[in-house]
């Protein structure tokens, strides 16, 4: 049996409802209302999931909030990813729209209509759908590894992803790989024309052909990648080996004439 009893202030006025569920096998389950019709249906819907058997506490989902969650994922798993930049980019933008709200208040309603604003101002359905990935990702490790009940379960699973854009298919044309290279000659850093030639022979990424540095505020600069080593290039079988990709997997590249050409030296980028 449930108890509601009023809650006063030092006037002697009501100020809130509170509800209390106590039952053998349960957690004590207490939660203030405005009024005290609501005190009474939410105690009554908790004593029906728990004569169901399927009741989940939601107060640890209702006392933390996304941006709890989105910091504790940027703080304790994004260090191991390669790519953090880009989930930063998207945690922020998640804690912008979503951050105040409670984990238990985050329904499939509620995503749809976060995805349907954001498409209608114009972001494109590829960004959107990594936003919503993040998310998936996120409650996925809240229940399974850091112990926190979704009553609702993962809500990203219920809605309806926007579809996936087109892959580009861009390739130069016409003079302008002439017109690029041109500009990279004329730019102050003289390793750029070269990269560029480099990155159109093998397709690499610019994360796999250049070191990636990080900095946190005020720490000191820290290397994250080690970028191509001539270590890793083969001349003779014309092949470069990748022993860490995007993926985290080892990847071969084809090498052209142009790609496999040493500079004599470096060059001086003081």
């Amino acid at each position: 049996m449930a108890n509601i009893r009023a809650r006063h202030n030092k006037d002697g006025k009501i100020t809130s409802w509170q509800a209390r569920v106590i039952r053998k096998g349960y957690p004590d389950q207490v939660k203030s209302f405005g009024t005290k019709r609501s005190a009474e249906v939410w105690a009554r819907n908790i004593e029906s999931e728990m004569d169901k058997g399927v009741f989940v506490s939601r107060a640890e989902a209702e006392r933390t909030t996304l941006k709890d969650l989105l910091e504790r994922y940027v703080r304790e798993i994004l260090p191991s990813k390669k790519s953090q930049q880009a989930v930063r980019s998207v945690a922020k933008i998640l804690n912008e729209h979503l951050g105040k709200r409670s984990v238990a208040s985050i329904t499939p309603s509620v995503l749809a209509s976060y995805r349907d604003t954001r498409l209608e101002t114009g972001i494109t359905s590829q960004t959107v759908r990594h936003e919503l990935a993040l998310l998936s990702r996120l409650f996925n490790l809240a229940s399974k590894e850091w112990g926190m009940a979704l009553p609702m379960g993962n809500p990203t699973l219920q809605i309806r992803m926007p579809a996936q854009s087109k892959a580009r298919d861009r390739r130069l044309v016409g003079d302008e790989e002439t017109r690029l290279l041109d500009a990279c000659a004329g730019s102050r850093n003289p390793w750029l024309r070269p990269v560029v030639i480099f990155a159109i022979e093998t397709a690499m990424r610019s994360g796999e052909i250049l070191e990636t540095w990080k900095s946190d505020g005020d720490d000191k600069p820290r290397k994250i990648t080690s970028g191509l080593m001539w270590t890793e290039i083969d001349p003779a079988n014309k092949v470069a080996t990748l022993p860490l990709t995007k993926n985290g997997e080892i990847r071969r590249g084809a090498l052209v004439s142009r790609s496999q050409r040493r500079p004599e030296k470096s060059p001086n980028i003081s």
